[in-house]
Protein backbone atom coordinates (compact mmCIF):
# COMPACT_ATOMS: atom_id res chain seq x y z
CA UNK A 1 0.00 0.00 0.00
CA UNK A 2 1.35 3.40 -0.92
CA UNK A 3 1.75 6.12 1.69
CA UNK A 4 1.49 8.84 -0.94
CA UNK A 5 -1.76 10.84 -0.78
CA UNK A 6 -4.13 10.57 -3.75
CA UNK A 7 -3.86 13.65 -5.97
CA UNK A 8 -5.79 14.89 -8.95
CA UNK A 9 -3.06 15.93 -11.35
CA UNK A 10 -3.04 18.33 -14.29
CA UNK A 11 -3.16 15.39 -16.68
CA UNK A 12 -6.63 14.28 -15.61
CA UNK A 13 -8.79 13.55 -18.62
CA UNK A 14 -12.08 13.91 -16.74
CA UNK A 15 -13.04 17.12 -18.56
CA UNK A 16 -10.48 17.11 -21.37
CA UNK A 17 -13.11 17.70 -24.06
CA UNK A 18 -14.74 20.71 -22.35
CA UNK A 19 -14.32 23.93 -24.41
CA UNK A 20 -13.81 26.00 -21.23
CA UNK A 21 -10.09 25.67 -20.34
CA UNK A 22 -10.81 26.42 -16.67
CA UNK A 23 -13.25 23.49 -16.47
CA UNK A 24 -10.45 20.93 -16.56
CA UNK A 25 -9.35 22.21 -13.13
CA UNK A 26 -12.82 22.52 -11.58
CA UNK A 27 -14.54 19.52 -10.04
CA UNK A 28 -18.10 19.37 -8.81
CA UNK A 29 -19.15 17.28 -5.81
CA UNK A 30 -20.73 14.84 -8.27
CA UNK A 31 -17.38 14.50 -10.10
CA UNK A 32 -15.53 13.79 -6.88
CA UNK A 33 -18.13 11.34 -5.58
CA UNK A 34 -18.84 9.46 -8.81
CA UNK A 35 -15.34 9.41 -10.32
CA UNK A 36 -12.98 9.48 -7.35
CA UNK A 37 -15.09 7.86 -4.63
CA UNK A 38 -15.24 10.72 -2.14
CA UNK A 39 -18.09 10.85 0.39
CA UNK A 40 -20.38 13.85 -0.13
CA UNK A 41 -20.54 14.61 3.63
CA UNK A 42 -16.74 14.57 3.87
CA UNK A 43 -16.40 17.02 0.98
CA UNK A 44 -18.65 19.57 2.66
CA UNK A 45 -16.81 19.11 5.95
CA UNK A 46 -13.47 19.64 4.24
CA UNK A 47 -14.29 22.39 1.72
CA UNK A 48 -17.48 23.95 3.10
CA UNK A 49 -20.48 24.79 0.98
CA UNK A 50 -20.23 24.63 -2.80
CA UNK A 51 -19.38 27.85 -4.64
CA UNK A 52 -19.97 29.03 -8.23
CA UNK A 53 -17.16 28.29 -10.64
CA UNK A 54 -16.43 28.43 -14.38
CA UNK A 55 -19.50 28.65 -16.56
CA UNK A 56 -21.81 28.78 -13.55
CA UNK A 57 -20.88 25.29 -12.36
CA UNK A 58 -21.24 24.83 -8.62
CA UNK A 59 -18.47 22.87 -7.01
Amino acid sequence: MSTEPFRICDGSALHADDPDPLRQYWYTADDLVDTFGYRREALEGLFGEATPGPGGLVG
